[in-house]
């Protein structure tokens, strides 16, 4: 995968407000947001019950702090949803499993 620019997210206001068109907006930014990013996405794409963040570490070899900064990007980007399930962390505690957004709506 290319060098890819990383997207801020941070300022402003949100990128897209949870309508068609704003989601598909997001969904043509994906080529301009940061590897780490897409590492995650295409994880959680190629899985097909979902991801805790522990998963997504040990499945990415991310840490655990860069698997929960880059997911709450794709969230925010209204990539990545909480799947409405729970798991048990090797700590012994529940935690959420994350799903992709599937299907992607396709940029245009």
């Amino acid at each position: 995968m290319p060098k890819l620019k990383q997207y801020n997210l941070y300022g402003g206001l949100p990128p897209h407000r949870k309508v068609d068109t704003s989601r598909e907006a997001a969904v043509s930014m994906l080529p301009h947001v940061g590897r780490e990013q897409g590492r995650l996405l295409e994880y959680l794409k190629a899985s097909s019950t979902g991801a805790t963040d522990e998963q997504l570490s040990l499945g990415t070899g991310m840490s655990r702090q860069g698997v929960c900064g880059r997911r709450n990007e794709l969230m925010k980007l209204g990539l990545v949803k909480f799947s409405g399930q729970y798991r048990i962390a090797t700590t012994g505690r529940r935690v959420r499993v994350w799903v992709a957004r599937l299907p992607l709506p396709k940029a245009e």
